[in-house]
């Protein structure tokens, strides 16, 4: 496609051109040579005027497309003015209204009509309207965004408390025709609910007068404290002057709550937050009380002040701690009964294994002993001899697991050695070392030992693929430490899934006789340290 060669002439300079070319032409200057010269200009002017004509389509077309999107621009930007959520208002200097959107009209409740070429100040309160004064001609003065808060007046009467934000427009830097922009937030709700939280603060100081708590209030600009008659009684104090600074009031708390304490009031002072704190304080008589302190930063006409109140809740810490205790010890209670409920139910079930089924394959095995004097086949009866044989020795086994009788009768080192015994094999070796247990335990309390020492050695032996296994016991004056040792492959400690069956039931166990287990693995085998502490008592 040929480009099209632009022209330094406009469409009015160009006719001039030609008709000027045209009246040259037509005026017959003339010999031969000069008539073709003409022709020659002739298609010269006619190509020219088809550039021109190009020329002025294409820039007919670009003002078409440029106009449509200026046009929809204004149609985006006139629709998002009338919906939004905020009331805007157009003013000139003298605050006379140029303009206004839908949200604004609605404000004020007014037409939008009614409302254009009349002064903003006509809906101000008259309390408010040397703010907005002062507003408007701090918004005149500076090109800075400006903000105040004013009460709005309807025709109806109705108030309207608002959020006023300005800025001034200069239109070309004529200063003659300055306009004001103006934001209309409306903040009645927060507003009201401010004033219903003062009213509930002077509820609250009206309260406090007539409940236990005392008042604490800090100068922040010379650190002085003053406290009330009430909190000298909380602190133990004989009179106010007893503390008068921030490191007196300080020096109180007890030493292990003291920094923590410090630093919540710092940051409530500092910040301006709120204060919500419990702490310990030690009294003159070195008795040891708790105390709530609540309160914040307030602006005074004596400066920036913190004030609070001072609670005891000495007794509603006792009670709480009585509470916790009550829980632990019903919950240790709780789980007794469950363990001694599944450890009569595993006797139970191993009594009638020992009792009913052990005993009837014995029965058995001696009737076919009988039946081994006859002529029979002592291949087919050597084959269920022994599985009978395996039979009774499985059976015992489960009984063993479920209840070992032998731990009633004979206590824990013994049936521990018949563990060991029992599970040891070619592919693994069980040992076992006690010291100190000359004198046995609570049947209870060596049923749980038992338990957690069984857990920890069928965890050993389906998951660490030992060959050596070692179970030791230690009883040193009221302490008993056990230690299960293999060398398995180990495992990684952050993967331990303490959530398990088996472990939980260690831990419950643990808990309901105030154990402590620590574990530590790595892949050369795996080390289990348990201590009990006052397992005598």
């Amino acid at each position: 496609m040929n480009k099209v060669k632009k022209t330094l002439y406009s469409g009015d300079e160009m006719m001039e051109r030609l008709k000027g070319e045209a009246q040259k032409i037509l005026s017959g200057a003339g010999n031969e040579h000069a008539v073709d010269l003409s022709k020659k200009e002739i298609k010269e002017l006619l190509h020219h005027i088809q550039v021109q004509h190009i020329e002025l389509e294409m820039q007919n077309d670009e003002l078409k497309m440029s106009n449509e999107q200026v046009e929809s621009q204004r149609y985006k930007f006139e629709s998002l003015y009338s919906v939004a959520p905020v009331g805007y208002f157009l003013l000139d200097k003298h605050g006379i209204i140029i303009d206004v959107n839908t949200t604004g009209s609605n404000q004020l409740e007014i037409p939008k009509r009614t409302i254009l070429n009349r002064r903003f100040q006509s809906f101000i309160s008259p309390d408010d309207t040397d703010l907005f004064y002062t507003f408007l001609r701090k918004i005149l003065n500076s090109k800075s965004r400006q903000s105040c808060q004013l009460t709005l007046l309807n025709p109806k009467g109705d108030t309207l408390y608002a959020q006023i934000e300005g800025i001034v427009f200069r239109p070309s830097l004529d200063i003659q025709n300055e306009q004001c922009y103006i934001a209309v937030i409306d903040i009645t709700e927060r507003r009201e609910a401010e004033l219903k939280l003062k009213e509930t603060k002077d509820r609250l100081e009206i309260a406090l007068e007539a409940s236990v708590a005392g008042t604490l209030q800090i100068d922040l600009r010379t650190e002085e404290i003053s406290l009330d008659d009430f909190s000298c009684e909380i602190y133990g104090l004989k009179s106010r002057e007893s503390i008068q600074t921030i490191d007196s009031f300080v020096k109180m708390i007890h030493p292990d709550d003291r920094r923590a304490a410090s630093k919540r009031f710092g940051k409530a002072i500092n910040h301006k937050k709120d204060l919500d704190v419990e702490y310990r304080i030690i009294k003159p008589d070195e008795t040891i009380a708790y105390i709530s302190a609540r309160g914040h930063v307030i602006e005074s006409t004596g400066g920036m002040q913190f004030v609070g109140i001072l609670i005891d809740i000495t007794r509603r810490k006792r009670l709480e701690k009585e509470a916790l205790k009550l829980k632990a010890e019903h919950q240790k209670n709780l789980m007794a009964v469950i363990l001694n409920t599944q450890e009569r139910e595993r006797k139970r079930i191993s009594e009638s294994l020992h009792d009913s089924v052990s005993q009837l394959l014995y029965g058995i095995r001696l009737k076919l002993q009988d039946y081994k004097k006859s002529d029979k086949d002592n291949k087919i009866f050597s084959e269920i001899v022994t599985l009978l044989d395996l039979a009774v020795k499985e059976t015992r086994n489960i009984s063993f697991e479920l209840a070992p009788s032998i731990l009633t009768d004979f206590g824990l080192v013994i049936t521990l050695q018949e563990m060991a015994q029992r599970l040891s094999s070619k592919k693994l070796t069980i040992h076992t070392k006690c010291i100190g247990l000359k004198e046995r335990l609570d049947l209870n309390k060596e049923v749980s030992i038992f338990r957690i020492i069984q857990e920890l050695v069928n965890n050993a032996i389906k998951h660490a693929k030992a060959t050596d296994l070692s179970i030791e016991l230690i009883k040193k004056n009221k302490n008993l430490i056990i230690t299960v040792r293999d060398n398995g492959t180990g495992f990684n400690n952050n993967e331990l899934n303490v959530s398990g069956s088996g472990l939980h039931s260690i831990k419950n166990r643990l808990d309901l006789l105030s154990g402590q287990m620590d574990i530590t693995s790595t892949e050369s085998g795996t080390s289990i340290n348990i201590i009990f502490k006052d397992i005598a008592l």
